[in-house]
C-alpha cells in the first residue's frame, strides 16, 4: 500500500462538516511513506508500520521507533513490518521474515517475542499473525498455518497451503489460502477441519492486443499501482498467442529496469498459452521498488494478463 501522506479522520461522524482530517508524511516525522498498516491503541495512540520502521503518533506529534535484534540482509530487503492489537489492548508488531515484537509501555520499545527463524525449517514467510486472548498465537505462512502456545511450543496444524489471511470468529479460527481454499478450525475443542471450499479469484489487470517484437516493443500497460495490494503468493497470468511471421518466440517477464522476476528466465515459446509467474514477495517488491512490470521479448502477442 503506497500512500504520499496518511489522512486520519479524528471525528467519525457521518456530517462531512463534522471531520477533523489531518495529513501526515515527511514533515510530520513520518519514517516513510510506504505504510502497510495502521491500528489504534488502546491510548487513542495511532500506530504505522512502514518500509523503514514503526511510528507513532499521539495527536500531537509522530515517534519513531526500530525493532530489536540483528537483522540480516534478507531480513531488510523488502521488509514488510505489520501491526496488530489483541483484545487485551497490547500491540504487536511482525516481520515477513519470522519475527514476532510486543510493546512495552514502561520500556516504551518493542521487545522480542519469538523468532519463527529458530523454530521452524525451511523458508519463512509469515503473512498474519492472530494472538488470542490466552496469550496463544495462529501464525499464517507461505508452509502452512501454525499454532504457537504461550510457552513458545509450535505445532503446524495446516501443511501444504500459503496461508496468507487469519480471523477469528467465536471460538473458531478461519485460515484464507491463496490456492482458494477455506479452512475453519475450533480453536477449544481440539482441531477439526469444518469446511473447504474452491472459489476462483482471477481478476484481469489489462486486455487488449499488443505486440511484442525486436526486444524493444515492450509491454508497459500494467502499471506497479496495480500490484500495490497484491499479496505473496499470487499467480501473475499473461496469455499470449504467436506472431507466425516471426522468425522465432522468447518471453521475459522483468522490472522496468530490466531485472528478471524472481524464478523466471528468458523462455521460448512454441505454441499459444499461459506464461505463469508466481508473484513472492521479493517479486512484488521488485516492482513497486524498479518502478513496474514490463514483459519484454520477440514474436508474440500479448491478449491478457490477470492475476490470481
Amino acid at each position: 500500500m503506497l500512500l504520499p501522506a496518511v489522512c486520519i479522520c479524528m471525528n467519525a461522524i457521518p456530517q462531512a462538516e463534522d471531520f477533523d482530517v489531518r495529513h501526515i508524511g515527511y514533515a510530520e516525522g513520518l519514517s516513510s511513506q510506504r505504510v502497510f498498516s495502521i491500528v489504534e491503541d488502546r491510548n487513542s495512540a495511532m500506530w504505522f508500520s512502514t518500509k523503514e520502521g514503526i511510528d507513532r503518533y499521539n495527536g500531537r506529534e509522530v515517534s519513531n521507533y526500530t525493532l530489536p535484534g540483528d537483522l540480516y540482509y534478507g531480513d531488510k530487503a523488502g521488509m514488510r513490518i505489520w501491526l496488530q492489537c489483541d483484545a487485551g489492548g497490547k500491540l504487536w508488531a511482525y516481520i515477513h521474515t519470522g519475527r514476532i515484537y510486543r510493546y512495552s509501555e514502561s520500556g516504551d520499545c518493542f521487545e522480542l517475542v519469538i523468532d519463527l527463524k529458530k523454530l521452524i525449517e525451511g523458508e519463512i514467510i509469515l503473512n498474519c499473525l492472530h494472538v488470542c486472548d490466552d496469550g496463544e498465537m495462529w501464525a499464517g505462512l507461505g508452509s502452512g498455518l501454525y499454532r504457537i502456545s504461550e510457552n513458545g511450543d509450535i505445532t503446524r496444524t495446516v501443511s501444504d497451503h500459503y496461508i496468507n489471511y487469519i480471523i477469528p470468529v467465536g471460538n473458531m479460527i478461519y485460515a484464507g489460502a491463496s490456492d482458494g481454499s477455506a479452512v475453519l478450525f475450533h480453536t477449544e475443542a481440539g482441531i477439526t477441519e469444518e469446511m473447504k471450499s474452491t472459489v476462483s479469484l482471477e481478476t484481469t489487470l489489462w486486455s487488449g492486443r499488443f505486440l511484442v517484437d525486436d526486444w524493444k516493443v515492450n509491454f508497459t500497460g500494467v502499471t506497479k499501482d496495480q500490484f500495490a495490494d497484491i499479496e505473496a503468493g499470487s499467480v501473475l497470468r499473461v496469455y499470449y498467442s504467436l506472431n507466425t511471421a516471426a522468425e522465432y518466440h522468447q518471453i521475459r517477464t522483468t522490472t522496468t529496469w530490466w531485472k528478471d522476476l524472481p524464478g523466471t528466465a528468458k523462455t521460448d515459446l512454441t505454441a499459444d498459452g499461459v506464461f505463469t509467474v508466481t508473484l513472492t514477495q521479493e517479486a512484488l517488491d521488485m516492482i513497486q521498488d524498479q518502478d513496474g512490470f514490463i514483459c519484454v521479448g520477440h514474436g508474440y502477442y500479448l491478449d491478457r494478463v490477470t492475476v490470481e
